[in-house]
């Protein structure tokens, strides 16, 4: 399909390199923040164990349990009153909220691997702390997606998108 031509013959670096932010719902409809998501997706061709990894919002950071992502696979990583029509798999957030809740108009996104190296971040709608400028925030119910997971990390690669696709891709 269209993402494995998307990704044949690409080098994405070292192993801690390759799984990235790939989807975030800020702006639940609802009890927000329980309810927000974010998608993050293995770019590589190998498998990756996030125990010791860590995501955090502008203000607050959370440790990843320990689930091994396949490659080209996707991992959810949920608020505990969000549901999931498809398949995808879930992880809930540490204390139920992503960070201390995403910023329905602004805010950043940041995952580190176990040794504190930043992997991937974005930052969306009035935060500038990563892209100036951002992409704009989604409105209520809609997701920001990455348009290219193996793509130089810029905030033109980033859309809201046309629909919510946890577990698949954009």
């Amino acid at each position: 399909g269209a993402w494995r031509e998307a990704t044949l013959g690409l080098d994405f670096g070292p192993p801690r390199a390759r799984v990235v932010v790939n989807e975030v719902l800020a702006n639940a409809i609802g009890a927000e923040p329980s309810q927000e998501w974010v998608e993050l997706v293995n770019v590589g061709a190998e498998a990756v164990e996030l125990s010791g990894w860590t995501i955090a919002d502008g203000s607050t950071r959370q440790s990843l349990p320990g689930l091994v992502v396949p490659p080209r696979g996707f991992v959810v990583i949920a608020g505990d009153a969000a549901t999931f029509a498809t398949g995808a798999v879930v992880v809930v957030a540490p204390g139920g909220e992503i960070g201390n809740g995403l910023g329905n108009t602004g805010d950043l996104l940041r995952l580190a691997a176990p040794d504190g190296t930043v992997v991937d971040e974005v930052s969306w709608g009035d935060s500038t702390r990563i892209f100036d400028p951002p992409p704009m925030a989604a409105g209520a119910g809609q997701t920001l997606g990455v348009r290219d997971a193996a793509a130089e990390p810029a905030s033109e690669n980033w859309a809201v998108t046309l629909r919510p696709t946890p577990g698949e891709a954009n």
